[in-house]
């Protein structure tokens, strides 16, 4: 089998999954190419180079267990193990969600966002992909936390891997819960900014989703309650309940669902009067950010 038999082949096993529409492959010869590169263990410009050259038969039977698995809809990402976010490569694996490039905005908003003395947060960090990516471009420390040691293993990895496992305190719990049972008093500081990408999806939502996600992806870490803000209203609720050990000033950025926009002004307002909030575009063009600034007891768009 030459790269291009490969290639021609691949392609028409992932397009066999069309004949389903709702359950089709929707890009068959990216995928292929992607999957066939790390088999070579070589980028895919080095397949149109060396389009003739035969594969070595370890090779292409790598290749086709990778196929193989794409057809049953293993996200590339889990297939190889790997996903690139913000120009790193993070280890993944069925214990987190992959990092989605529309996440990247949130780190540039973040960026916009820090001060000199400023304290991060990251909550239900998953992979680390946020915390690390915060830590590594702004070389600062982060407070990262989530409920599962699985996930939390994952971010450790990557951490280490990515030569910032010195700047994250990885924290095991519920949202903030980690970080407020040790009563630690953040209320000299200035400034705190707390992310978090947590679930958001509606419990009704599950059924709908693409097998890519659904058979793959862990779904505590995508689903929240009947509005899919259940996650989010205890976030907030945190904060409101604890907030003489934060400091006076805090930047919180969510990562939302667009259709949640009405339900979420009004849920904020419950926690934190006169409470405007600032919703934010991914790059599809999509409300997918939340972000407001905390006064003390109050609430305001920045």
């Amino acid at each position: 089998m030459t790269i291009l038999e490969a290639l021609n082949w691949g392609e028409s096993e992932l397009k066999s999954t069309q004949k389903d529409k709702i359950h089709a492959i929707h890009n068959p010869k990216l995928d292929t190419q992607v999957l066939l590169s790390a088999a070579l263990q070589k980028p895919t410009s080095y397949l149109i180079s060396h389009i003739n050259d035969p594969l070595q038969i370890r090779i292409s039977d790598q290749f086709i267990s990778f196929i193989e698995k794409r057809k049953q809809h293993m996200p590339v990402a889990y297939i190889l193990g790997k996903q690139e976010f913000f120009g790193r490569k993070f280890f993944v694996n069925k214990h987190t969600l992959i990092p989605r490039p529309e996440t990247e905005t949130l780190i540039e908003i973040v960026q916009e966002l820090a001060q000199p003395r400023s304290v991060f947060f990251d909550i239900g960090t998953g992979s680390g992909a946020i915390a690390i990516t915060l830590a590594a471009e702004l070389q600062t420390q982060v407070i990262a936390t989530d409920i599962s040691r699985d996930a939390l293993s994952v971010a450790e990895k990557n951490a280490g891997s990515l030569h910032v496992g010195h700047l994250i305190a990885f924290k095991q719990g519920d949202l903030l819960s980690p970080f407020l049972d040790l009563h630690i008093n953040l209320s000299r500081e200035p400034h705190a900014v707390i992310v978090a990408n947590l679930p958001y999806l509606p419990e009704s939502d599950w059924s709908e989703l693409d097998p890519d996600v659904k058979n793959y992806e862990p779904k505590t870490a995508l689903t929240s309650g009947d509005d899919g803000l259940s996650h989010y209203r205890r976030l907030l609720q945190q904060i409101s309940e604890n907030q003489n050990l934060f400091p006076k000033h805090i930047d919180l950025l969510l990562e939302i669902d667009p259709r949640q926009k009405r339900i979420l002004q009004q849920m904020i307002s419950e926690y934190f009067s006169n409470s405007p909030v600032q919703f934010l575009y991914d790059l599809s063009g999509k409300i997918r950010f939340c972000k407001m600034r905390l006064h003390g007891l109050t609430a305001v768009v920045s």
